[in-house]
């Protein structure tokens, strides 16, 4: 009797991860939002975040937050596809840590985010290259 075929871990593992990853950009969107003024997501206020919301910077950052959040949507589709997702999931998060940290104090959990799939990333790639 066996209690799970590997497939199915593999693809609930998979489907898990993507999910994180699309989840963890779409989230970002909420720094675009504060960031372009666009509204205070989360009870976030325009204060927290820096360079100031609004400001030519602050634009300029909001746009990095967008790009980050098609990077980790990116990341997901490809590792669903079981397509060369760990590159891009890997430039999204160092590109997330770079936007996030001048706002470390409002986004701890992001950033701890960013941590744990720096994490499994360096753990897939050691998997991969002992097959």
């Amino acid at each position: 009797m066996t209690l799970v075929e590997p497939a199915r871990t593999h693809r609930v593992v998979r489907m898990v991860g993507a999910v994180v990853l699309a989840g963890h950009g779409l989230i970002h969107l909420m720094g675009v939002a504060l960031l372009w003024r666009w509204g205070r997501p989360g009870g976030l206020r325009y204060e927290d975040v820096h360079p100031m919301a609004g400001s030519a910077a602050g634009l300029v950052v909001g746009g990095l937050w967008l790009l980050v959040t098609v990077l980790f949507v990116a990341a997901a589709a490809l590792l669903v596809a079981r397509r060369r997702w760990r590159r891009v999931a890997l430039v999204a998060t160092v590109a997330s840590l770079a936007v996030l940290v001048p706002s470390a104090s409002v986004v701890a959990a992001g950033i701890a985010v960013d941590v744990v799939v720096i994490a499994v990333l360096a753990g897939s790639w050691m998997r991969t290259m002992r097959q």
